[in-house]
């Protein structure tokens, strides 16, 4: 979303990655033990045309396999799966942990495939994937940026303590997500997440490679 504010020629700046994957390949299928057992499988994706959808195209076709896509929203997959309606998924955390907790607190069996992340860097020989990030428009940068330079340096303390200490980072996201996951299932999120903070400077390259494999890979499909 970043990128296409920045090509519609809106003045922003990238100010930092905040998350370098968090996508997960899930499946309740026994028989599928790795990411190449996907040929000819349906496998459900989240938005045609999205990020996460060329993402995951682009590292099952790495991968040599072809599986069957079906596109729906994220949350959508997630009831399908919980209902036993589909087998396979790409799913963003908090989401594939949450799953995992459903069928694994009613004995049914479920596995994560892969973490797209660990793809990734597999391929393409990168940090991972910055997915997510920090933007501000320019103007309003300039105008606070001892204030957003603060802002900032907090933003990074809090990412290394919610890494660091998974068990209270998960008290509090309960409270801030005021829902019915239970403590323990966004404790087992984290380090999924990824979650790191990487100035726009410092992760340029991992992002040079993220857009031009985007570009390349819509213009091909």
């Amino acid at each position: 979303m970043a990128a296409k504010l920045y090509n519609k020629k809106v003045d922003v700046l990238m100010l930092g990655i905040t998350s370098m994957g968090l996508l997960q390949v899930l499946s309740c299928d026994e028989s599928i033990k790795n990411i190449k057992d996907f040929d000819n499988v349906q496998v459900y994706l989240g938005d045609r045309g999205s990020s996460p959808d060329i993402i995951s195209r682009y590292t099952f076709e790495k991968n040599g396999v072809k599986p069957n896509y079906i596109y729906s929203s994220s949350y959508e997959i997630a009831r399908f799966m919980i209902a036993g309606k589909i087998k396979n998924c790409v799913l963003p955390e908090p989401l594939a942990s949450i799953i995992i907790h459903q069928f694994e607190t009613k004995g049914k069996y479920i596995k994560r495939i892969a973490n797209l992340k660990n793809e990734w860097k597999s391929i393409n020989n990168s940090n991972g994937i910055p997915q997510t990030a920090v933007i501000a428009s320019s103007v309003y940068y300039q105008t606070n940026k001892k204030k957003i330079d603060g802002l900032l340096e907090e933003y990074k303390k809090s990412i290394k303590w919610v890494n660091d200490d998974n068990k209270s980072a998960s008290k509090i996201g309960k409270q801030i997500m005021d829902s019915e996951v239970p403590e323990v299932v966004i404790e087992k999120s984290i380090p999924n997440m990824n979650l790191v903070f990487i100035s726009g400077k410092d992760g340029k390259e991992s992002l040079n490679i993220y857009f031009k494999i985007l570009r390349d890979y819509e213009e091909t499909t």
